[in-house]
């Protein structure tokens, strides 16, 4: 099996553990209910779009430093994850934010910055697309 194979079946039952965790083993929370398990999920995809954003960060410096494509082909890879997960964020977050604090948006300076690192990096696509890359 290549690295690869293993990783992703490693990612794979992580994910199923956690699910069995958060569902099954975390108690129900007094005055949110359900609802607070999605912050478990809400929290660690967030860090994880921080993470994706800073490798496609480095690369992209890489990439116009060194002119290596495979430095482009990471930077974008990672960049589609960023906003694959970032989705999530922003709909995961106002779920919980509307039982947390009985609203769905409060533009705060996190959420808002969260929603323009989202739309900047949807421009990036579109600019790559329209550029022809």
């Amino acid at each position: 099996m290549s690295p690869i194979n293993i990783l992703s079946v490693l990612v794979a039952v992580c994910l199923f553990v956690s699910l069995y965790f958060v569902f099954g083993n975390a108690e129900i929370e007094q005055t949110m209910l359900e609802v607070q398990k999605i912050f478990y999920y809400h929290v660690s995809v967030a860090l994880t779009v921080f993470v994706a954003f800073g490798v496609t960060c480095l690369f992209s410096i890489l990439y116009l430093i060194r002119r290596n494509e495979k430095h482009d082909m990471i930077a974008v890879s990672s960049a589609e994850i960023g906003v694959v997960l970032c989705t999530i964020v922003l709909t995961t977050g106002p779920i919980w934010a509307r039982y947390a604090w009985n609203t769905w948006w409060n533009w705060e300076a996190r959420l808002t910055s969260t929603l323009i690192m989202w739309l900047m990096y949807v421009g990036y696509f579109i600019l790559r697309c329209g550029l022809g890359y």
